[in-house]
């Protein structure tokens, strides 16, 4: 596996894409087969990985990295001789017999950026489109996640041609690095921070960026919401990943009415997901690193530990934790948790609750659970995020059908399935003559001009 200076990788790549071959759908085909084969063959290595990053369940892991990347691959490959065709559209009657289209085209360059909390996933499905789209990719994951970036950058670079795909491994100054060279699009997974980092050296360029960031995504239960089934529902997509979701419920607005017995279902829940001792469970995975849990850590001061809470610095593991805090100035209820902690906070009218939702930036998911039809319609008609959920949660990102993405701080652009496609992609419009020419559009023809002011205006 040879190394590529982070100079050479944009002009390599340019260079290559300007031979047109990956815009051979063949080629298209070709490369997508190839990165499933890889995928298949390397199952045990890359869930090894992730278990070293994360301790993650080897279920888990499969469904996310495997099981995900695997059936975007299939959609793509059905999909991608059509998504490619010219599209023809409708052209108006002043324009006639002109004929109209969009096609496709991919970008070029592509330099794909991710986070660690699904390490190869968040490198994987953007990739899938980069290719389906015919662009050729850079992708640098993360360090924090030091074996699944080691894991990819072993499994990609010795089997594409680095011209063409590339891995580029290492800290922070490599991103640095990469975000500086032009590019024809960017893709990111990451911080708000370094998303602005990213919007300022691709605004030299004039490069199209696609954000997926995060930020609060809130869960408001209402009194005719089933408790046991929300209670279920809400540990389970709470504490996937010790919460290191983006989509997670990052914390509850509940009616007060239905607090208690809400408290105690989920603490019914925990126990029979995960034990009496979480740290024991094959089901519970484990934060990222000790920066990251001293940082969620920090967060259970002037907190009220409702159940869990329990640290082991040395395992980098935080069990599952309900809390309430005496101030909705306390940071945990601004800042993303990104962890296995979940605020609770009562309201006592629906009014309330939006108030609460509406103190943070437009989340990349939010959850309702309510039976009730004029209150699901409110609050989805007052509200705005990446994705809503009605008595469900977390499971948007598992469908190629359902464009992922957020809104305002949470993100920009969408992709999964169709969505990664036309994100990777230049929708290029097209305009087609055909006899007869009309002589209406030439300039000096003043009875020609005055009819077509008239044929105009009756068309309108």
């Amino acid at each position: 596996m040879k190394t590529i200076s982070i100079e050479q990788l944009a002009h390599t790549q340019r260079a290559f894409f300007e031979t047109h071959r990956t815009q051979e759908i063949s080629y298209r085909i070709k490369q997508l087969k190839t990165l499933k084969a890889l995928i298949t063959r390397n199952e045990d290595r890359i869930i090894s990985a992730i278990q070293n990053d994360l301790g993650k369940p080897t279920l888990d892991a499969y469904f996310s990295a495997i099981h995900l990347c695997s059936t975007e691959i299939d959609y793509a490959l059905a999909n991608v001789q059509h998504w490619t065709k010219k599209q023809y559209v409708k052209t108006p009657l002043s324009l006639w017999p002109m004929r109209s289209a969009v096609q496709a085209q991919p970008y070029g360059t592509t330099l794909i950026i991710s986070t660690w909390n699904y390490p190869f996933n968040l490198n994987v499905l953007p990739l899938i489109g980069a290719i389906t789209a015919g662009n050729c990719a850079v992708l640098k994951p993360s360090h924090r996640a030091r074996h699944s970036q080691e894991l990819l950058a072993d499994l990609i670079n010795n089997q594409f041609d680095s011209r063409y795909i590339y891995v580029a491994s290492g800290g922070p100054d490599v991103a640095d690095a990469l975000i500086a060279q032009q590019w024809d699009s960017i893709f990111l997974t990451g911080s708000p921070a370094f998303a602005k980092k990213v919007l300022q050296h691709a605004a030299e360029y004039t490069t199209p960026v696609s954000l997926e960031l995060g930020g609060k995504s809130p869960c408001i239960v209402d009194t005719t919401a089933s408790i046991d089934l929300a209670a279920k529902k809400i540990v389970w997509g709470k504490f996937l990943n010790a919460g290191q979701n983006c989509i997670s419920p990052d914390y509850l607005l509940v009616h007060k009415d239905i607090k208690d017995p809400l408290i105690r279902a989920m603490k019914k829940y925990i126990h029979l997901f995960f034990g009496d001792d979480p740290q024991n469970s094959l089901a519970y995975s484990r934060i990222i690193d000790r920066q990251h849990l001293e940082r969620l850590e920090s967060f259970l001061r002037n907190a009220t530990i409702i159940h869990g809470g329990t640290i082991d610095k040395d395992d980098n593991y935080l069990a599952p934790t309900l809390l309430e805090v005496a101030s909705l100035e306390h940071p945990i209820m601004h800042e993303e948790i990104f962890g296995p902690l979940l605020p609770i906070v009562s309201f006592s009218h629906i009014d309330e609750a939006l108030a609460l939702y509406r103190r943070n930036p437009q989340p990349l998911a939010l959850y309702l659970f309510s039976h009730d039809k004029t209150l699901q319609n409110r609050v989805q008609t007052e509200t705005a995020s990446g994705a809503f959920g009605i008595n469900e949660l977390v499971l948007q990102v598992c469908s190629h059908y359902l464009p992922f993405g957020g809104i305002g701080r949470s993100g920009m652009g969408r992709y999964h399935g169709k969505a990664s496609f036309d994100t990777f992609s230049n929708q290029r419009a097209c305009i087609e003559s055909r006899w007869p020419e009309l002589p209406f559009r030439y300039p000096n023809y003043p009875k020609t001009q005055a009819f077509f002011k008239k044929l105009l205006g009756w068309l309108r």
